[in-house]
């Protein structure tokens, strides 16, 4: 019975999310509308069950930061949202859009991606992090420095050890074909 009523809810979720993309505003003269809740751009006509399943995984991501953080600001989804707390004065709220950012860069994966208190921690040890981040004073002594393994570039978003691989293996791709590229201009 659980199962069942789980079910409903869920082909109930996912329904209004579809009325989203239905009613997306639209961009004129492109083909092009706004996805709902992220921001970003799709081509209307064409299957959006990827972008469907990332603005469900995005709202849940948020619900689940409200019920785990309640002491922090609503997790902010849209890029736009995201990009002006990250140029926000405060520092904390910073962290917030960086956090967002990062879940995001995952696909909004809240179970796998690391809690707020250990991704903070791991910017303050980052030396990538902005300084007004990691020379706060307040931010130091509620996240003391502690490097997060797999917090790991300039983009300041954490890869699981999954994403990782796949991007070693895109590089490794890429510098093959460029090999092989080369040695045919080469032979030509």
């Amino acid at each position: 019975m659980v199962d069942r009523v789980q079910n409903i809810c869920e082909h109930a979720f996912a329904s209004q999310i579809k009325i989203l993309f239905d009613n997306a505003a639209r961009i004129p003269g492109t083909g092009m509308a706004k996805i709902p809740v992220v921001g970003g751009q799709f081509l209307q006509g064409f299957q959006v069950s990827g972008l469907l399943q990332r603005v469900c995984k995005a709202l849940i991501a948020r619900e689940r930061f409200r019920q785990d953080t309640p002491a922090w600001p609503s997790l902010p989804l849209h890029e736009d949202a995201r990009e002006m707390l990250a140029n926000d004065d405060n520092p904390r709220l910073n962290i917030l859009a960086y956090y967002a950012n990062s879940l995001a860069a995952e696909t909004w994966n809240y179970e796998a991606h690391p809690r707020i208190g250990a991704f903070a921690a791991g910017l303050m040890a980052c030396e990538y992090a902005p300084d007004e981040i990691r020379n706060d004073c307040s931010l130091q002594q509620e996240f003391p420095p502690r490097p997060l393994e797999g917090l790991c570039d300039g983009q300041l978003v954490w890869r699981s050890p999954e994403t990782l691989a796949q991007d070693r293996d895109m590089l490794a791709r890429i510098a093959a074909y460029e090999a092989a590229m080369a040695e045919g201009r080469k032979g030509a």
